[in-house]
């Protein structure tokens, strides 16, 4: 089981299974650490974040769909959000906008890399099918770890208009990533 895919870790982690759950978090804490620390800037608050995170792995490994994205990638969300969570209560700011989407996921090239590469090419035509706007609210939100708050303000705009405005924008990107979707350009994501 030391070598099982971390797509089979999950499932097994999903059905309560201590033994799975340990090897999966020896196999990615470092890794996932790296997420947090590149958010946070701090390692005690990357501890936290990470340790907030394999306990929401625990709890909602049954959620993860194989299909949809690698393991390794619904892992990263899920310690990314945990990040953004711990930047939120320490009331630091989450990686000053020099976050880089591309960079943390590098580390894990080796391990599970052909499917990360498919992923991110399928994220990267999506995100360029999308109009610039929707593209930037995404990318603040989701790749430099901002809060909605600070994006607001910064962008001068009320919270909830943001907020729907990154809600429309993710509608648009799933859209563009349901298995069938026609590659398309700016345009067409109007």
């Amino acid at each position: 089981m030391k070598t099982a895919p971390l797509e089979t870790l999950l499932s097994r982690v999903a059905s309560q299974d201590r033994q799975a759950f340990s090897i999966l978090f020896d196999r990615t804490a470092a890794k996932l650490f790296g997420v947090a620390l590149r958010i946070l800037n701090d390692p005690r608050a990357a501890e936290t974040a990470v340790e907030n995170a394999f306990v929401n792995i625990w709890r909602t490994a049954d959620q993860y769909k194989v299909r949809r994205v690698s393991a390794l990638n619904w892992m990263v969300a899920v310690v990314r959000e945990a990040a953004i969570d711990e930047a939120r209560n320490i009331g630091a700011p989450a990686s000053n906008g020099k976050f880089d989407g591309n960079a943390p996921l590098a580390a894990f090239a080796q391990e599970d890399g052909a499917a990360l590469a498919k992923d991110h090419e399928r994220l990267d035509e999506a995100l360029s099918a999308l109009k610039e706007e929707q593209r930037g609210l995404l990318t603040s939100a989701f790749f430099q770890g901002r809060t909605y708050a600070d994006m607001a303000e910064t962008m001068d705009m009320p919270l909830g208009a943001l907020k729907s405005g990154i809600r429309r924008s993710l509608l648009k990107l799933r859209d563009r990533l349901q298995p069938g979707a026609a590659p398309g350009n700016a345009e067409a994501a109007e």
